[in-house]
C-alpha cells in the first residue's frame, strides 16, 4: 500500500485501517451528497488516529435505471462483501440512504462480520409546483395519470416531476428508505 501515499511507518503503526464504502456518484442524485460526506468522514478517521481507505460502491439510482434497480442491490452487496473480505480493513463506514444501498451495505458488513458504522445523511427536500407541495413518488404517479387523461401536457408533467426532486437525498416519502434510516 506504499503506492497509496502511505508510509511504511504508517502501515506498521498498528493504527486501524478504516474503509469508507462510498455510494455517491454523479449517476445517483439520491446519494450524490455522499461524495462530500466521504471527505468529512476521511478527516474524522485521520483525526482519531486511523488510516482511511475510501472506495466506491456500485451506484444505484432507482428512477434512472430501466427496467428496475432491484438487482443492483444484490450487486452492491456482493461487491462490498468481496472488498471487505479481500482487503485488510479493521472497520468500515457505510454511507447509506436509499432502500437499495441501506440493506446492501448493512448485509455486506454483517456477512463479513466487520465493525461498521452506517451513516445516512437524510432525505431530499420537498419541492413546490403552483403552490402545491411535491415530493418523490406519489406526485409523479399522480401526474402520469393526469398526463394520460389529457388533463396536463408533457411540459407541465415534466415541470411537476422536476419540482419533486429539488435536492440530493433519498426519497422523502414515508417509504422503505425513510423507515430504514
Amino acid at each position: 500500500y506504499l503506492n497509496y501515499g502511505l508510509t511504511r511507518a504508517e502501515l506498521m503503526s498498528g493504527k486501524p485501517l478504516i474503509g469508507i464504502a462510498q455510494t455517491g456518484s454523479d449517476l445517483s442524485p439520491c446519494n450524490r451528497h455522499h461524495l462530500e460526506l466521504a471527505k468529512r468522514v476521511r478527516e474524522g478517521i485521520v483525526s482519531m488516529g486511523g488510516i482511511p481507505f475510501e472506495f466506491p460502491c456500485h451506484p444505484i439510482q432507482e428512477t434512472g435505471k430501466r427496467p428496475t434497480a432491484a438487482l443492483d442491490r444484490n450487486l452492491a452487496y456482493l461487491s462490498l462483501v468481496e472488498v471487505l473480505y479481500g482487503y485488510p480493513l479493521d472497520g468500515v463506514v457505510l454511507t447509506i440512504g436509499c432502500d437499495k444501498t441501506t440493506p446492501a451495505l448493512l448485509m455486506a458488513a454483517a456477512t463479513v462480520n466487520i465493525p461498521a458504522i452506517a451513516l445516512s445523511v437524510g432525505p431530499m427536500l420537498n419541492g413546490w409546483h403552483k403552490g402545491k407541495r411535491t415530493g418523490s413518488g406519489t406526485i409523479v404517479w399522480e401526474s402520469r395519470q393526469r398526463l394520460s387523461a389529457g388533463e396536463i401536457d408533457y411540459d407541465e408533467f415534466m415541470d411537476i416531476v422536476a419540482s419533486s426532486a429539488p435536492s440530493t437525498g433519498y426519497c422523502n416519502t414515508m417509504g422503505t428508505a425513510t423507515t430504514m434510516n
